[in-house]
């Protein structure tokens, strides 16, 4: 949950910073540092061999953010009991920013380890059920918008971008020597703009496989800045 001076949880700095990792965080504008957002990271099972499993974990994790989002901007604390299957809990939480609210942006990001067309990203895209609506790869939204994604810098040949494949989302995220597709995504609600994305390294600095000394995970980092 983002409210009051920026993102706050495990590891997760406040204030006006960059969040680095695998994917950046939004951070409220001064005009909107009280403007609440849902925010929610996942590591899904990676085995093909159980495509079951990352989709119950998906439905779970999508589930899980609609109740967060529904129960906050009902007034009722998110953190009051888990998941009541009747809506039926009514015990108020502190927070009255939420109570006149009819819906909050929300950002979904982590490693599916599903790729394009699955159902795993079918479900994604679906959306949360609820108050927060359909979501969208807000990656396939900054392909698909001339001048969003960002250049590289002058002079670099090395690090050529990825290109969206037919799906419209990058060919990769992850680089290996045995399997590599677009595996990581940033899913956000229809409520919040992506305006800028910087570019993924392309198959010219990829090619051998990852990781190695110039990429610590076989995942490469994806980074968006958004706004709501």
């Amino acid at each position: 949950m983002v409210t009051g001076d920026g993102i706050s949880g495990d590891g997760i700095p406040g204030g006006d910073g960059t969040v680095s990792g695998n994917e950046e965080f939004p951070v409220p504008t001064n005009e909107n540092k009280n403007k609440p957002v849902v925010i929610a990271s996942t590591h899904l099972f990676w085995d093909p061999a159980f495509p079951e499993v990352k989709l119950a974990q998906s439905e779970r994790l999508l589930k899980e953010t609609a109740v967060f989002a529904d129960r906050f901007l009902a007034g009722v604390s998110p953190l009051d009991g888990v998941s009541p299957p009747d809506g039926s809990d009514t015990k108020k939480g502190t927070s009255s920013a939420g109570e006149k609210k009819k819906t909050m942006p929300v950002v979904i990001a982590g490693d599916f380890n599903s790729v394009p067309g699955s159902e795993v990203y079918q479900t994604a895209t679906r959306g949360v059920l609820g108050t927060v609506g359909r979501l969208k790869s807000a990656y396939k939204e900054a392909l698909g918008t001339p001048g969003v994604v960002k250049a590289s810098p002058v002079g670099d040949t090395k690090n050529d971008q990825v290109t969206p494949d037919t799906h419209g989302e990058p060919i990769h995220t992850n680089v290996t020597p045995n399997f590599t597709a677009c595996i990581d995504y940033v899913f956000v609600s229809e409520n919040v703009r992506v305006t800028s994305a910087e570019p993924i390294d392309g198959p010219a600095s990829t090619f051998q496989g990852l990781p190695d000394m110039t990429h610590p995970s076989d995942h490469l980092p994806i980074t968006v800045t958004v706004e709501f």
